[in-house]
């Protein structure tokens, strides 16, 4: 299969398809590089602080909420 075909199946697919294309493709990068991983099987494979089970979608609702990067004194 070509690149130009399998361009064509993609953007035939249904939102959620890709959606699923995406989740499968996306399994085996491996995003160490800004300390973030994805591990099967750990947190429902969410993407997670490296080393950690907090979630990278927990810092975003906190920061959404206001919370910012300053230690409490």
């Amino acid at each position: 299969m070509t690149a130009q075909e399998l361009e064509t199946q993609l953007l035939s697919l249904t939102p959620a398809q890709k959606v699923e294309a995406i989740r499968i493709l996306t399994q085996g990068i491996n995003i160490n590089n800004h300390g973030i991983t994805k591990t099967p099987g750990v947190m429902g494979t969410d993407a997670c602080i490296a080393g950690t089970r907090i979630p990278v979608w927990l810092l975003g609702s906190y920061r959404r909420q206001g919370a910012t990067t300053d230690y409490a004194n």
